[in-house]
């Protein structure tokens, strides 16, 4: 499955992988691509970025102060004010850096960072990268290692529990085959 947003000169592009998820942007400053696992993309604390493009900045304040300078000049040649092309369209450059924004969440993973733009296909890119790294860190996590110490097993079902990746019934079933259940961690049985 791929997904493409695109807002002003800013494009992103998710290609939906079985095991990895590959992410490129462009945007007036050039191209990056990377591919990763989605069990190493981060399910916490995203940031967020609201981009304005500068060249409505720096041209609006360059022709408001050449639209100033020809009312100013042609007051002192004639006496009277004037309007001026170069003063309008230099506002309405201002107006237009002042509202014309690209909002982005941010993920970090392993590989970089990916930038979600706040579209209408937003929800649905993180929701489908929750629903892939969710599967990962099943298949990755998900069965039971009789070396390693019961405990840090019963742990390590919690912290699957806790992401939401198995059920309660799941977690239930793990404790019985551990054999662990009369002598559970503190951390599980509060």
């Amino acid at each position: 499955m791929e997904l493409t947003q695109k807002k002003s000169s800013n494009q992103t592009t998710f290609e939906f992988g079985e095991e990895k998820l590959k992410y490129t942007i462009k945007d007036a400053s050039g191209k990056k691509t990377f591919s990763t696992e989605y069990g190493s993309i981060s399910d916490e604390d995203f940031d967020e970025l609201e981009e304005k493009n500068a060249w409505f900045r720096n041209v609006g304040i360059l022709w408001v102060l050449i639209g100033v300078f020809q009312i100013a000049n042609r007051f002192m040649e004639s006496g009277t004010f004037s309007g001026s092309m170069w003063l309008t369209l230099g506002i309405i450059c201002l107006i237009t850096y002042r509202f014309k924004t690209t909002s982005y969440t941010i993920v970090d993973a392993e590989k970089g960072r990916i930038f979600i733009i706040q579209d209408d296909q937003h929800s649905k890119i993180l929701d489908e990268i929750s629903t892939r790294r969710k599967m990962q860190w099943k298949l990755w996590y998900g069965s039971v290692n009789y070396e390693n110490d019961p405990k840090n097993e019963l742990n390590k079902f919690q912290w699957l529990l806790d992401k939401k990746v198995i059920s309660d019934d799941e977690f239930e079933k793990v404790k019985l085959e551990i054999g662990q259940v009369n002598e559970m961690p503190e951390r599980i049985l509060n």
